[in-house]
């Protein structure tokens, strides 16, 4: 029924400390601390930029 996470999903938590710290950190500062690939939080952004 329903889906099975894996470390590649981002947590709630995740998603908000990019929206947080997006404004303030490089991309790379913010992959950095969420261990992150640096492209994933462009990404990311891109997603959640219609929901503000």
């Amino acid at each position: 029924m329903g889906r099975t996470l894996t470390g590649r999903s981002l947590s709630f938590d995740e998603r908000k400390q990019i929206s947080l710290l997006s404004g303030m950190e490089s991309v790379r500062e913010i992959a950095r601390r969420l261990g992150r690939s640096p492209s994933t939080i462009p990404r990311e952004l891109r997603r959640n930029a219609d929901e503000v």
